[in-house]
């Protein structure tokens, strides 16, 4: 496997050419017994991976589920707490999409812009790709101060409703809804209410109906969100991150365990067929 990614091209998309892989040099026994015994061998090998493999999938399951009602549980608090409208009590906005056509909008790379797929529960402090000041001025774009709350209002099978925050100056592309910094809630309770209502975001979108399930400005804007005051907002904030701190440490060992376990058929079947 290893050798065949080695003949891919390109710069964006890695290619193998039909001619490259019809010139491959496959190294086999001659004998085809020979080839069914290592086969039989390798068989039992790969599926001992494959059942760990779901072991290790269902665990990381797990413990994300264990994530999202421990969150659910903590905001259960606030059920008397008031609740305001999100969008009656924050500045909201959207970004665009500058026309690719257009190369003096995306050079020079000045301004992070931050795609859907990059707004995945994790403080955003870096994007894959950079817009010009130009295209700031004319292209309907807001730079995001730090500490803005992005939610992902479409996007293929987890994207949608997914939710960040904001650690560095960004604009977004048009399918990410931004809540910038404002008096009523703080920043990392917001964030982490928004990631409890994660699944209430897709219910609420899937009802829409339509093509494609998608959230829009004014239904995020007609969330009621709790609002009790900053101090209580940052008190159930600190219990919510020291609760999460060994969570988080068990989601980094199954995510460790998973990555050593994907690399397995690799080495079971090279060390097979160097033998």
């Amino acid at each position: 496997m290893a050798d065949i990614q080695a003949l891919g091209s390109g710069a964006t998309f890695v290619e193998v050419s039909k001619s490259a892989l019809e010139a491959f040099e496959i190294r086999y026994p001659e004998s085809i017994e020979e080839q069914r015994q290592i086969a039989a061998r390798l068989k039992p090998q790969l599926a001992e991976v494959e059942t760990a493999r779901q072991a290790a999938q269902a665990q990381l399951r797990d413990v994300r589920l264990l994530r999202a009602r421990l969150l659910k549980t903590f905001f259960a608090e606030l059920d008397a707490a008031p609740k305001k409208k999100l969008g009656d009590h924050a500045p909201t906005t959207s970004g665009s999409t500058p026309s690719r056509g257009n190369k003096q909008y995306w050079q020079p790379a000045e301004i992070a812009w931050v795609k859907t797929g990059e707004v995945a529960f994790a403080p955003i402090t870096t994007t894959e790709e950079a817009i010009s000041c130009k295209a700031l001025a004319e292209c309907s774009l807001t730079l995001l101060p730090p500490k803005s709350i992005l939610i992902a209002m479409i996007g293929q099978g987890k994207t949608r409703g997914q939710s960040a925050i904001l650690e560095i100056p960004a604009t977004t592309n048009q399918n990410c809804f931004a809540v910038m910094p404002n008096d009523t809630w703080d920043p990392d309770f917001l964030c982490l209410w928004m990631q409890a209502s994660y699944q209430d975001l897709r219910d609420l979108s899937a009802e829409r109906g339509g093509s494609q399930a998608a959230l829009n400005g004014a239904l995020l804007k007609a969330l009621e969100v709790p609002a009790p005051d900053k101090t209580e907002q940052q008190h159930l904030v600190a219990r919510i991150q020291a609760a999460m701190t060994e969570i988080d440490a068990i989601e980094r060992a199954s995510k460790t365990s998973l990555e050593d376990i994907d690399r397995l058929p690799r080495r079971v079947l090279a060390q097979a067929f160097e033998e």
